[in-house]
């Protein structure tokens, strides 16, 4: 370490020359750099919470650095950081940990295999290992409506064990009522406009493009969705030369009905 210590030498890093009492060897593959350049290597890593890869800044090498080597650069506090990071990492890859979801305890649970129920052992609170909600027993998670529309397509897409496994979580019939009722959704957002009145959902099959809507009575546009008159002639919304939708009574219409005798009223 002596000879190490006066010899010059360049960090790899910054590309400055130094004497080697300035370097840090990294312990595992004994790649140099200056001391400096590896603490703020080490700082930025821990900071930015990918401490859990922590390796050696040479490139292609793939030592990961020992937990004593970094908080003897970046500090007790850091290093106590990097250490809980690699704890973290432990624990996530291990199938029968899970974490308590109450937000004041975040403690390691130790789960059984098959079982839905987890009880934390420093707060004793009883959870359900797939919702992580309180324990609910024999009755189904409940979804949240954020994520139903994934879940459907999950359950759409599975294989049939995992379809099993699925319908053991959320309940058979639950998941086909999911299924249903967002096939449904799709359908009309395909096939319907809202009301610009009172917003229901209203089909068009065919005939022009002046709707009438069957809740709240309010005349409106197909194509642009807006109110028209309630009282006079609706129909001006399409031979009004300034209108956007000008000439477009039966546009996209499947049928054309010549005798129209609701328009024959405004005539």
């Amino acid at each position: 370490r002596r000879l190490f210590n006066l010899q010059w030498m360049t960090c790899q890093v910054c590309l400055t020359s130094k004497l080697g009492s300035e370097f840090e060897l990294v312990l595992g593959c004994s790649h140099a750099f200056c001391r400096e350049c590896l603490r703020e290597h080490f700082r930025i890593q821990v900071e930015s919470g990918s401490a859990s890869q922590l390796r050696c800044p040479q490139e292609k090498c793939t030592t990961q650095v020992l937990p004593t080597q970094v908080k003897s650069l970046v500090g007790d506090a850091l290093g106590s950081r990097y250490e809980e990071s690699l704890l973290n990492a432990y624990l996530d890859s291990q199938d029968d940990l899970t974490y308590c979801p109450r937000l004041q305890c975040q403690r390691p649970v130790v789960t059984e295999p098959g079982l839905p129920m987890a009880q934390c052992a420093s707060c004793y609170f009883v959870f359900c290992v797939y919702c992580r909600m309180v324990y609910h027993g024999v009755q189904p998670c409940r979804l949240r409506p954020g994520e139903q529309r994934a879940i459907r397509d999950e359950y759409l897409s599975a294989t049939p064990a995992a379809k099993q496994a699925m319908e053991k979580r959320y309940g058979r019939r639950t998941l086909q009522l999911l299924v249903d009722e967002s096939l449904t959704q799709d359908w009309m957002q395909e096939n319907s406009k809202k009301c610009p009145h009172c917003g229901i959902s209203i089909e068009k099959q065919d005939g022009c493009n002046k709707m009438t809507c069957w809740r709240c009575g309010t005349y409106f546009c197909w194509i642009c969705l807006v109110a028209l008159k309630s009282s006079g002639n609706p129909y001006q919304h399409f031979s009004d030369p300034r209108s956007s939708c000008f000439n477009k009574l039966f546009e996209g219409a499947e049928e054309l009905v010549e005798d129209d005798h609701e328009f024959g009223e405004f005539l």
